[in-house]
């Protein structure tokens, strides 16, 4: 199967994703988006996924888990979007709701100290389970390409299953779950909102 060959946001330019920084949203200032809703649920992923990514990236590079700061890493994920969303019929009867989701990362390569910018274009299969999860990752498969995207030079399709970025989005929902189930009443959330109440 070929993976759709899609770009990123229009009118983006490189120079201006290198000074986007992932935000770090705060998980007790409203409620976390229901992980019903795909279209929100996709939308959130992609947006804390550099994030998650790079941190994956760093493990990979650093097994011990300590944080260096030097070398800078081989790989640097800028930004994740161009989301394509669709539902998918599962095969089993009365198996778990299927959702195909296409993406782009635009990343910065490191190779021989030259900087080369890159673009991966993903298929993700999410299906909906039971809570605690609500969504598990079922299937990545990935594409990489220059930046700008030649479609001469699309590597072919990869599993990623086991991959950097297939870790990011497990975790990614790990958290997302976790963050459900924290309720907005709790102690820790109420003396958040103290502190940050206008005088």
């Amino acid at each position: 199967m070929t993976l759709l060959l899609g770009t990123m946001t229009p009118g983006l330019s490189v120079e201006a994703i290198d000074k986007l920084s992932p935000a770090s949203p705060n998980q007790c200032s409203a409620a976390p988006t229901p992980l019903s809703d795909i279209a929100q649920l996709t939308d959130a992923l992609l947006l804390a996924l550099p994030g998650y990514l790079n941190r994956a990236l760093q493990r990979l590079g650093d097994p011990s888990g300590s944080l260096r700061t030097n070398p800078p890493p081989l790989t640097y994920v800028l930004v994740a979007g161009n989301a394509q969303i669709e539902p998918l019929s599962n095969p089993q009867p009365g198996g778990a709701p299927l959702v195909q989701i296409f993406f782009t990362t635009l990343e910065r390569q490191y190779v021989n100290a030259q900087l080369q910018p890159l673009q991966q274009f993903h298929q993700l299969v999410l299906a909906q389970v039971p809570e605690p999860e609500s969504w598990r990752l079922i299937r990545l498969r990935s594409q990489f390409a220059p930046y700008p995207a030649n479609q001469q030079r699309l590597s072919p399709p990869r599993n990623s299953d086991d991959g950097p970025t297939a870790q990011a989005i497990r975790r990614w929902l790990q958290d997302r779950s976790a963050r459900d189930t924290l309720s907005l009443s709790s102690p820790i959330c109420k003396d958040f909102e103290k502190i940050n109440r206008p005088s």
